[in-house]
């Protein structure tokens, strides 16, 4: 008896050594899932993949609930006469005869004021029927249940200050152009090495950074010219999908 004693308590110790070591074992592993989800640390990373990271104190629920892809915008800076805005449904905007078509190219999100809290970075892409491709950037913030707009801007044509990505790094805003940088009229191509070589192509592109001051963006310091390895002159944040 005293032998059956000590092996049922010993099989009891086991079986609840078990079933403790399970609960553990799930504790860490729901643990380390929550600890490897966190804002990514690279500037294109879709609003999809960003959205997942539900309990991270830095995310803005309030501005992650708009719906930019069914949004009213204002008229400027793109359309400056004939109307004071236009509304995108599913990501699109007609146009009409006086007024090209637009489409949501890309959301980001990202703390640009250095307030801890998330803005949203809103791409528009304009279809002028042809080659070119700029875009306008709308930078938004969420004010109790509604948004304010921060800033609105148009950028040129691909390597002729097109709009290569706009995100957020340390509570700034970063806008990388190609080639001429179209915020502060200068042009980079004027004397080498910075030649272009049609706008599809442009060999460098521009990065600069902004702080909020003062109700609006003031530039930090002089852009960085940075070599373009990709050779192309296109969007690389992650493109919007309905």
């Amino acid at each position: 008896m005293k032998g059956e004693c000590t092996s049922v308590q010993t099989k009891t110790f086991i079986v609840v050594c078990a079933i403790v070591g399970v609960s553990a074992a799930t504790s860490a592993c729901s643990t380390g899932n929550l600890a490897s989800e966190g804002p990514s640390s690279q500037p294109n990373a879709s609003p999809t993949s960003q959205a997942t990271v539900a309990l991270s104190p830095s995310l803005n629920p309030s501005i992650r609930a708009i719906d930019f892809a069914n949004f009213a915008y204002p008229a400027k800076p793109e359309f400056s006469y004939g109307r004071n805005g236009f509304k995108l449904a599913h990501g699109k905007y007609a146009g009409d005869k006086t007024h090209d078509p637009l489409l949501l190219a890309s959301v980001g999100y990202g703390d640009v004021t250095g307030d801890g809290r998330e803005e949203a970075m809103v791409i528009l892409g304009v279809s002028l029927r042809g080659s070119a491709i700029p875009h306008i950037v709308y930078i938004y913030t969420a004010q109790g249940e509604s948004q304010k707009l921060l800033w609105a801007f148009e950028t040129g044509d691909r390597g002729d200050g097109g709009l290569r990505q706009a995100y957020a790094e340390s509570g700034q805003l970063v806008v990388v152009l190609y080639g001429k940088n179209k915020l502060t009229g200068k042009n980079l191509y004027q004397s080498d090495p910075f030649t272009l070589e049609g706008a599809c192509c442009p060999k460098f592109f521009t990065r600069a950074r902004y702080r909020w001051q003062d109700d609006h963006f003031q530039q930090e310091e002089k852009e960085e010219v940075l070599p373009n390895p990709e050779g192309h002159g296109s969007l690389v944040m992650a493109r919007y999908h309905p």
